[in-house]
C-alpha cells in the first residue's frame, strides 16, 4: 500500500531543480502518475483549428490536415465519440500541471505547494501568450482568404518550453533557477512558428502582425537575408503581447519564427542530423547539409517567381 503521508525530511530548494526533485520524491511515495490522456497535449495545428493543451509536437492524435484544418479520422481517437454524439470532457494539461495533477498539501508542504502553483501559473501564462499570437495569425489568414482569395499561411505551430529546458538554459547563462528569473531573463519560453507557402508571404504576414497596436517588437533576426553559417533560414521576432488574466494584465515575451514550407523541411531534417554530427562531425557532411540549404533556397525563389508570373500584381 503506497504511503500517502505528508512528506518530511530535508527541505527542497524550490527552484527548477527542486521542483523536479520534489516530483521524484512524490513518485516514490505515492507511486506513478496516471497515464496522460491523448487529448491533453497540443500538436501542430492548422489555421482554422487549434487544440488547447501542452507542448508542441509535430504529429499525434490531434494532428490536423493543413488544407482543411480538420482532424484526421485515422489519427483522432475521439472521432468515434463525436460521431456517436457523446459529450466529451477533454481537459488541458501542460507538462508541469500533469506532473503535479492531484498533488495537495496533504502530500507535500504548503511551501512546496506554493512553488508548484507558481510553476503551473507561469507555464499557463506562456501558453496563453502563444494562443494570443496564434489567434492573431489565424485572423489575418482568414481575412486574406476573402480579401485576396488565398491563404498565405500553410500551418501554425505553438510550443512552451518544458521546465527542464528552462532550467538548463538558466543554468548555462548563470541566472537564478526560479520561475521569476525565467520570466525576467528568457524571451523564448513561449514560441509560435508560422509556415508560409512563399517567400513574400513571410514579410507580408510579419508586417501585418507588427502593425497591430498591442504588439511590441523587441528585436528581429532575419536569417533569410542573412542565413546562419550552417544554412539555416527563417525570420525571427521577439515580441511582447498583453495577456488578460482574471485580476491583472501581464506583458509576455513570445518568440515568433516565420518560414516557408521548404525552409521548415530543411530545418526539421537538419535538426535530426545534428544530433549524430555532434559525436562525429565531419566537414564534408556539414558542407553537404549547407549545400542542401542553398539548393532549397534557390527552389524557394524559383517558386516565388513562378507564382508572380501566374499571379501578376494588379494595378490599383
Amino acid at each position: 500500500m503506497p504511503n500517502r503521508s505528508r512528506m518530511h525530511g530535508p527541505s527542497l530548494r524550490l527552484d527548477f531543480r527542486g521542483v523536479w526533485r520534489l516530483c521524484s520524491r512524490i513518485r516514490e511515495r505515492i507511486g506513478t502518475f496516471p497515464a496522460i490522456p491523448a487529448h491533453g497535449r497540443q500538436v501542430a495545428a492548422s489555421p482554422g483549428q487549434r487544440q488547447n493543451g501542452g507542448v508542441l509536437a509535430r504529429s499525434g492524435p490531434h494532428a490536423t490536415t493543413p488544407q482543411s484544418g480538420r482532424p484526421s479520422r485515422v489519427s483522432d481517437p475521439t472521432h468515434a465519440m463525436r460521431k456517436a454524439g457523446q459529450k466529451m470532457n477533454t481537459p488541458s494539461y501542460t507538462k508541469t500541471s500533469y506532473l503535479f495533477d492531484g498533488i495537495t498539501s496533504s502530500v507535500v508542504s504548503e511551501e512546496a505547494m506554493r512553488s508548484i502553483r507558481s510553476f503551473i501559473a507561469t507555464e499557463n501564462l506562456y501558453l496563453s501568450a502563444t494562443r494570443e499570437i496564434a489567434t492573431k495569425f489565424e485572423n489575418l489568414n482568414n481575412d486574406l482568404k476573402y480579401s485576396s482569395e488565398r491563404n498565405p499561411i500553410h500551418q501554425i505551430q505553438t510550443r512552451v518550453k518544458t521546465p527542464m529546458s528552462i532550467f538548463k538554459k538558466l543554468e548555462r547563462r548563470g541566472f537564478e533557477l526560479t520561475s521569476e528569473s525565467a520570466r525576467k531573463n528568457l524571451t523564448d519560453i513561449a514560441g509560435v512558428r508560422v509556415i508560409c507557402s512563399y517567400l513574400n508571404d513571410i514579410y507580408l504576414i510579419s508586417d501585418m502582425l507588427l502593425s497591430q497596436n498591442d504588439i511590441t517588437l523587441v528585436r528581429t533576426s532575419d536569417y533569410i537575408k542573412n542565413p546562419k553559417p550552417n544554412g539555416y533560414r527563417s525570420l525571427h521576432h521577439i515580441v511582447t503581447v498583453p495577456v488578460f488574466l482574471s485580476k491583472s494584465v501581464e506583458i509576455v515575451h513570445v518568440e515568433i519564427q516565420i518560414r516557408t514550407i521548404a525552409m521548415d523541411f530543411w530545418a526539421t531534417l537538419e535538426h535530426q542530423l545534428s544530433y549524430k554530427l555532434a559525436d562525429r562531425e565531419t566537414m564534408s557532411i556539414a558542407n553537404d547539409i549547407k549545400a542542401c540549404a542553398e539548393e532549397i533556397a534557390d527552389i524557394d525563389m524559383r517558386m516565388q517567381n513562378l507564382y508572380n508570373i501566374i499571379n501578376p500584381p494588379t494595378n490599383p
